[in-house]
């Protein structure tokens, strides 16, 4: 298994957390952290199609922030990328559980080594799902659902 970070680097004191952790457990070898610049989106779309299944276990913060969706997910669909999300926020409405990906409690290690299992025993099937729900969320599907709301 290798593990790929994407984002928030450009905080170079949570970059030298995240590698200053990777080593005490042993596994820097197996993570890469990677900072895509904003809008390039030939590089993101390489990242995402390099995935097998594409995790966003966001949890709220002490703060009360909390992801309010996650498009990212949608985007890794739409590139055949199953995802795992956290079921406690936005993102669980962008994974459409047991079709494209699956929703687990974040914190929770069996429900994520659960979902991973499933994922891959039935990649294909995993995958034609993400696709699908990327699928209904074309930037003209989008208008037409907000113009619904208004008009």
């Amino acid at each position: 298994v290798n593990y790929t970070i994407c984002g928030a680097l450009e905080f170079p004191d949570y970059a030298g957390e995240l590698k200053t952790l990777a080593d005490s457990l042993g596994v820097a070898q197996r993570i890469r952290l990677v900072q895509i610049p904003y809008g390039d989106f030939a590089s993101l779309r390489e990242l995402y199609n390099e995935c097998d299944i594409y995790l966003l276990l966001s949890q709220t913060q002490p703060d009360g922030d909390t992801e309010g969706f996650g498009i990212s997910i949608l985007e890794a669909n739409a590139c055949g990328t199953p995802a795992v999300g956290a079921n406690q926020c936005g993102t669980a409405e962008a994974v459409q559980d047991g079709k494209g990906g699956r929703l687990i409690t974040p914190q929770s290690t069996s429900e994520l080594l659960h979902a991973v299992k499933e994922i891959v025993q039935h990649y294909e099937f995993y995958s034609l799902g993400a696709h699908t729900r990327a699928a209904q969320f074309t930037n003209e599907k989008m208008a037409r659902s907000f113009e619904a709301l208004f008009y």
